[in-house]
């Protein structure tokens, strides 16, 4: 079992450092200025749809082969088959979020010039806000944050994709709810923004803690699911396919 999940584990972290790599690498030919504070916001926010598309076929690729009759008969009934899979979301998020963390901070070290250069005029920051600072953040304001918001989003990721399965016996549905739930809130017209889903540039621009902005975004994000977690008690169900 150790050697299952060190080898889940290794896979996690080689598919997150190529992807992050191959970003901030694409990064660096756009802007000769890229520092490692950059390389965490634009993984975490603007490289969003292109990280997390892959945990959808990380989590399900674990939870395919538990559904088998020698394990279902364990569980007194449904709900606890569907609550059991959200826990395990729960742990495996942290596992996830470590691998992306780590593979960022290895990434940084490859292709980023400097920790910070955000008082540089000529830097990223600077260019997307327009914003003049004198002093640049304090690293736990950077990673605290950063990998706050990466557990949660794992984690609604993960149970969204569980749900998706649930509700259809389709592993790939997974797929089209997390490329929705990316796209929707990207609407003007939507009547509720979510803006939980990353860490902007823009928030360190003024006087507002950027750790409340990290509480509010993460409100944000456990609202999503629990309501994912109550829709997948309302699934009465009795089929487990392996598609």
């Amino acid at each position: 079992m150790k050697k299952i999940y060190l080898r889940n584990c290794m896979y996690s972290f080689f598919v997150f450092f190529i992807f992050i790599l191959l970003f901030g690498m694409a990064l660096k030919n756009k802007n000769n200025t890229l520092c490692s504070y950059d390389l965490v916001l634009c993984c975490t926010t603007y490289a969003y749809i292109t990280i997390y598309i892959l945990i959808p076929y990380i989590f399900m690729k674990r939870k395919r082969n538990e559904w088998n009759p020698y394990i279902l008969v364990r569980y007194r009934n449904v709900d606890m088959i569907w609550l059991k899979g959200c826990k395990d979301a729960i742990v495996w998020a942290v596992e996830i979020t470590v691998c992306i963390l780590v593979s960022i901070l290895l990434s940084s070290l490859i292709v980023t010039d400097s920790l910070c250069d955000w008082t540089n005029q000529n830097s990223i920051f600077v260019n997307y806000t327009q914003y003049e600072i004198t002093q640049f953040p304090a690293i736990s304001k950077i990673v605290i944050p950063a990998a706050s918001i990466i557990y949660f989003n794992v984690l609604w990721i993960e149970i969204l994709t569980f749900l998706g399965y649930w509700y259809t016996n389709m592993y790939w549905t997974g797929y089209i709810f997390v490329v929705l739930l990316y796209v929707l809130p990207k609407l003007p017209w939507l009547p509720v923004q979510i803006s939980g889903l990353g860490l902007f540039y823009s928030d360190y621009c003024g006087n507002q803690s950027i750790f409340m902005i990290c509480i509010k975004r993460i409100g944000e994000i456990v609202c999503l699911i629990m309501v994912m977690v109550v829709l997948g008690l309302f699934r009465r169900k009795k089929d487990f396919v392996k598609a």
